[in-house]
């Protein structure tokens, strides 16, 4: 009985000391202020001075990295209102980490192969595998499948991508898959979470289910993920708070897919968050070297953990026991915090935006920020990477239009990845509207092959109606459009290319009447058009020549690329 008062008190000191800790924390980054040991970006020139803060943290490990040095272009007034802090679970504070997060280059962000997250890998670069033949240049229908809903929430959101695998046979055998799919090597799986709080798994080939449903409850916007490394976990978060009267804290969640258990979550009304919207919109990286992943959420927090993953494939059991920190910042330009963004990776080097128009690069192998820059506007646009050489990256980044409703301008930037320097920028002045986002919502296509000179972003709002897109291929080097095609229809919907096994690129255009385009990927030009049945949010994903995609209606659908 002593033993169990004492364990009881002690509880109760560690609550105490944690929420005593947050009230410190948000009150002082609130204010603007310092925070005690440090984490204060200063408004100075002097490179010594900020590396001594731990700021810069290149002199040594990005050296071994890269080869080279950086400093950044400029250092703006806005600085001294940023503050950043690392805390761990119980609140105590960390001026940096030790993580040992690297991820790898090129297309080794998994051990197999598949689309296993948001825009395929963590250079957030394109949602598609494989170069099929592609001759007749038309858009078949092979199956569709309906969802069920919870209140109006049918289908799949914006982000919405499903992510396709084919599983390693062991880790297949270790699976609640259906026996003849679990028992095929060549079962390649549809995963898809659905804004009706389930997740459906179906066969690509088929779209027959492959295990049954898993319910989380709530519904799910964002982009699920599974892990790189072959092992049987699913990550998920939801992006709304009510099923029917019913209002449950939203989540992210890490499941076993051996038997559909959830392991861990983290709830997004985190006490220690800034903001009390926590949606998980994002979709998470995980670092296979390190066991280690990373997420953002609304409300303002950037989570890194450590898994402490235990997989026996022999045995068929997988455990993780998390350690989990978290990564607060202050919006130096008053503007919210918070990412529905997911966030991009070069390896030790992770960059996100956020909906106050704050681009971030964080050195994540010690949870401490290199550089920052004004996006000026909210910014859910996931960054993509242009990765030439381990000393030459580019990002592409750009806004939709919120805070900047007066000009009505969006901007597209191409941005130094390793300094921070801006390269080029383009800005469009887009129709605003409080009904509807216009601006850029999605990600862009970073051309390759025979359009590697050029990058494509979707752009909505520059019709006189207001509510129709653009699709616009730049130049590379210096921002120059290289073509243009108008009067799309409306679209928030990021575009997808694929290429054929020759190398000529198509793109795929998804729009809200339910529209799916095939485009010239040379020339913007329109090849072919199928309707589809409700509103389309999501991106599209492609594994030789099958493309995946869902609508608000409910409906989940396969396409042929012929």
């Amino acid at each position: 009985m002593k033993y169990k008062i004492l364990i009881y008190l002690l509880i109760v000191i560690i609550l105490i000391f944690t929420l005593s800790g947050c009230t410190y924390l948000k009150e002082r980054l609130i204010n603007n202020e310092p925070l005690y040991g440090g984490g204060q970006i200063k408004n100075t020139e002097d490179i010594e001075i900020i590396k001594d803060i731990g700021l810069y943290s290149y002199e040594e490990n990005f050296n071994e990295v890269t080869g080279n040095n950086i400093s950044p272009a400029s250092l703006p007034s806005y600085y001294d209102k940023f503050h950043f802090a690392i805390f761990d679970e119980l609140g105590l504070q960390y001026d940096s980490l030790n993580t040992n997060v690297f991820f790898d280059m090129g297309n080794e962000y998994s051990n197999f192969d598949g689309i296993l997250t948001y825009l395929g890998g963590n250079y957030r670069d394109n949602a598609s595998f494989a170069y099929p033949a592609i001759n007749n240049q038309k858009l078949n229908l092979l199956w569709q499948f309906n969802t069920s809903n919870i209140d109006d929430f049918y289908g799949t959101g914006w982000t919405g991508q499903s992510i396709i695998v084919h599983w390693p046979l062991e880790t297949q055998m270790n699976m609640n898959m259906y026996h003849s799919y679990k028992t095929s090597n060549g079962t390649i799986e549809v995963i898809t979470g659905s804004l009706d709080g389930f997740i459906y798994f179906t066969d690509l080939y088929t779209g027959k289910p492959t295990r049954e449903p898993l319910n989380i409850g709530l519904p799910i916007f964002g982009t699920i993920s599974v892990d790189p490394r072959g092992y049987p976990l699913l990550y998920v978060g939801t992006g709304f708070n009510m099923n029917g009267q019913r209002y449950e804290d939203m989540k992210f969640s890490i499941i076993s897919l051996i038997d559909g258990e959830i392991l861990y979550k983290i709830n997004g009304t985190d006490p220690h968050a800034l903001r009390s919207w926590g949606a998980f919109d994002s979709s998470p990286l995980i670092d296979k070297n390190s066991d280690s992943l990373i997420i953002g959420s609304e409300n303002g927090l950037l989570y890194y953990l450590s898994m402490n993953t235990l997989y026996d494939e022999k045995e068929g059991t997988i455990s993780i026991d998390p350690d989990i920190y978290r990564y607060y910042y202050t919006n130096p330009f008053g503007r919210n915090v918070g990412f529905e963004s997911s966030l991009a990776a070069f390896k030790n080097y992770i960059y996100i935006t956020d909906n106050g128009g704050l681009l971030q690069c964080i050195d994540v192998s010690t949870m401490t920020p290199v550089w920052l820059y004004d996006l000026k506007d909210d910014s859910d646009s996931t960054i993509s990477l242009d990765v030439i050489s381990s000393n030459e990256v580019y990002l592409y980044t750009a806004t939709e239009i919120v805070y900047e409703k007066d000009s009505s301008l969006t901007y597209i930037r191409k941005i130094n990845a390793l300094t921070g320097e801006l390269i080029w920028e383009n800005k469009f002045k887009c129709n605003y509207s409080e009904d509807y986002t216009t601006g850029v919502s999605g990600s862009p296509i970073i051309g390759f092959s025979t359009i590697s000179n050029s990058v494509i972003y979707s752009v909505t709002g520059l019709g006189e109606n207001g509510n129709e897109s653009s699709l616009i291929s730049f130049e590379k080097s210096n921002g120059d459009i290289l073509w243009q095609t108008d009067e799309l229809d409306y679209s928030i919907s990021t575009p997808v290319a694929i290429y054929d096994k020759d190398g000529i690129p198509y793109i795929i255009m998804a729009y809200s009447n339910g529209k799916v385009d095939l485009i010239n990927g040379k020339s913007g030009v329109v090849i072919y058009s199928l309707e589809l049945d409700g509103i389309i949010e999501s991106t599209p994903v492609i594994y030789n020549g099958l493309l995946v995609i869902g609508t608000r209606s409910g409906n989940i659908y396969c396409l042929r690329i012929n």
